[in-house]
């Protein structure tokens, strides 16, 4: 995903102290998400509160330099709504030394009601067809090389491929 070339990329790296990358995907829960950055951080499993609040203090804590953290593929958990972003997000020091947080969403409306403004939110462009295609066949003709086997998979394919862009 672009999230993951960003937190690989060498040059990104190179500007934060702290970086974190966790997928928060559609059920899950805050404490795990704590808990699973506490350890990233090196925290044994020994030594990780079990209330929610005290894990949040912990990451506060650990949080004492210029940090990137990327939550990847957030959805709107209609059980939580967003009470677990706006615990996770008092946690993160609110400091202007290039410290960041990204959030990834496959919904707009997630991203917004986690506070992001319009200048902030990243639209990725849709592919065209002819980049669509080729993709397409890559991963679903893997056995064949990426090649379409048969005309009747071709016309069902670019259908696909039309109608998800």
């Amino acid at each position: 995903t672009l999230a993951q070339k960003i937190y690989d990329n060498n040059d990104v790296k190179q500007n934060f102290v702290h970086m974190l990358m966790v997928v928060v995907s559609q059920s899950f829960e805050l404490r795990e998400i704590v808990k699973y950055m506490l350890r990233k951080f090196g925290v044994k499993e020994d030594s990780l509160l079990e209330d929610q609040l005290d894990l949040l203090r912990q990451l506060n804590n650990k949080l004492t330099k210029k940090y990137l953290v990327i939550l990847d593929d957030v959805w709107n958990n209609d059980e939580q709504g967003l009470d677990w972003w706006q615990s996770l997000n008092s946690c993160f020091p609110k400091r202007h030394d290039g410290s960041c947080v990204i959030v990834t969403t496959r919904n707009e409306e997630v991203a917004r009601s986690m506070g992001a403004s319009k200048d902030r939110i990243h639209r990725p462009l849709l592919l065209s067809k002819e980049d669509s295609w080729p993709l397409f066949t890559k991963i679903a003709f893997t056995k064949e090389g990426g090649q379409c086997p048969s005309q009747e998979l071709e016309i069902i394919g670019n259908e696909i491929v039309t109608q998800c862009g």
